[in-house]
């Protein structure tokens, strides 16, 4: 049972708190963003193509984008946070932008002080509960403290990616300033002074998938907020960059498995 759920600021998208009275299990499904989910009581399992993955309380794991998992838990109490976003923001986590930003097909495990966790979550109810007046500045607060403090230890024993040059990340500044219009590779390309053969052979290098596949992911995670917060299903695709409704949710489906309209009916609160 979802006991609160709040809209966070770019590149963040939202957090959410779970208190589960019952043992669940989902189906496999993957997300177009980052998802962040730490256990404040009981177990929790995530199972992927290869293994199975558990946290205990005070432990978190960390899936990136388009990554197959089911979830569950078979404790009959249990109760989880966690926060989805699109990329760690260059300006802000410089070293996680370097070191995972561009990673693709991998988790990370680790742990966190458990009253740490359970104190930001009192936090990020009272902004939920729209108690606080420091509203806006929270929203910004509240997440990079989430993302940063829960993941230090895992990220400092992570090499930097030295085959991504730094200036790639202000592709991906682009990309997240013009998540709306209707730029490409060119773009893209253009910002870095290469050819777009060029420019694509790199990306995908770097990242495994093309770089509209990249930009989508980005575009579909926008899509998923405004949805969350009313919006029809072509406003939505409009105002999140793509031409086409019904190829808007084609990439919809594909990624989340579930129309948009299925995939807010489920995440309404």
């Amino acid at each position: 049972m979802k006991i609160s759920r709040l809209e966070l600021l770019p590149p963040f998208l939202w957090y959410e708190e779970y208190d589960y009275l019952a043992p669940y299990r989902s189906a496999l499904h993957t997300h177009p963003a980052w998802q962040l989910t730490f256990s404040l009581k009981g177990e929790f399992y995530f199972e992927t193509k290869a293994e199975r993955i558990s946290i205990a309380p005070g432990e978190w794991v960390l899936f990136p984008p388009a990554f197959p998992h089911s979830a569950g838990s078979d404790s009959q109490s249990s109760r989880a946070i966690q926060i989805f976003f699109r990329h760690f923001p260059p300006a802000l986590l410089v070293e996680y932008a370097l070191c995972l930003n561009f990673r693709r097909n991998f988790f990370l495990k680790g742990s966190w002080a458990l009253a740490e966790g359970a104190a930001l979550a009192e936090r990020f109810r009272s902004v939920s509960n729209r108690e606080s007046a420091l509203l806006l500045s929270l929203k910004n607060i509240l997440p990079l403290r989430f993302v940063s403090e829960a993941l230090e230890s895992a990220v400092a024993r992570m090499p930097v990616q030295r085959e991504i040059p730094e200036h790639f990340l202000k592709v991906l500044e682009f990309m997240e300033r013009h998540i709306s219009s209707s730029v490409g590779v060119p773009d893209f390309a253009a910002l870095l002074d290469l050819s777009e053969s060029r420019f694509s052979a790199l990306f995908r290098q770097m990242t495994g998938v093309p770089p509209m596949h990249y930009f989508n992911e980005l575009r579909l995670c926008r899509a998923q907020l405004l949805l969350l917060g009313g919006a029809s299903v072509r406003s939505a695709a409009l105002s999140s960059g793509f031409a086409s409704p019904s190829f808007f949710c084609r990439q919809f489906k594909k990624y989340t498995g579930m129309t948009p309209d299925a995939w807010r009916k489920k995440h309404q609160l």
